[in-house]
């Protein structure tokens, strides 16, 4: 219907996931005997990563300092990760997690470039990137993987749409994604196939 159209949540799919880290590893590549442009590619990288394996807003990347990625290992498998101390709404205390594997490469150039301090989002320059400059940087490497839907809200909402097929407890994936109604997560399944809408809706009926 129309109005599920308007609610569906554009996400990419697990082969365009492919696409992207590889245009990732084409642009570091060309970008790596040069200063100025291996920084920026760094940012760039670690924002985006931290976007699809993170689940995080633009305005929460333009909050995220360095210190806020704190080594953590989970209790049963032992995998390491880092916990992020997220800044969002109101100044709630709220974390987002991310496999250290995932984000160890940039944050290495970064340290090597001593400036794995303060903010993430900085200019070559040091000032600070707002929400649309982050949006704008990230989609160069959508653009360059042959993208045509750009910005870090699909990043998030293929982050939502993977965990909810892993078959995740929504009220989990509800406080991951820092959603205040869990409603508006149960959503992220209404593009994916009927199985999935019925163990969602299944889910949701168990916490009546």
């Amino acid at each position: 219907t129309e109005n599920g159209n308007k609610r569906k949540k554009p996400a990419y799919t697990g082969e365009q996931v492919e696409q992207i880290i590889v245009a990732i590893e084409n642009i570091r590549k060309r970008t790596e005997k040069h200063s100025v442009r291996s920084f920026t590619a760094a940012r760039n990288f670690l924002l985006t990563k931290l976007a699809l394996y993170a689940g995080l807003r633009a305005i929460e990347l333009s909050r995220v300092r360095y210190e806020d990625l704190e080594p953590h290992t989970e209790p049963e498998s032992r995998i390491l990760l880092y916990r992020i101390d997220v800044h969002g709404k109101g100044d709630k205390k709220r974390y987002a997690y991310v496999l250290r594997e995932m984000i160890d490469e940039e944050l290495e150039i970064l340290h090597e470039k001593n400036l794995a301090a303060g903010l993430i989002a900085i200019s070559s320059k040091g000032k600070p990137l707002g929400p649309v400059q982050i949006n704008h940087n990230i989609s160069r490497i959508t653009k360059e993987a042959g993208m045509t839907k750009q910005g870090v809200h699909i990043f998030r909402h293929t982050y939502a749409r993977n965990l909810l097929r892993e078959g995740l407890d929504t009220e989990i994936v509800k406080q991951l994604l820092r959603h205040e109604k869990i409603q508006t997560t149960a959503d992220f399944y209404l593009d994916t196939d009927e199985d999935a809408k019925a163990a969602a809706a299944a889910k949701m009926g168990r916490r009546k």
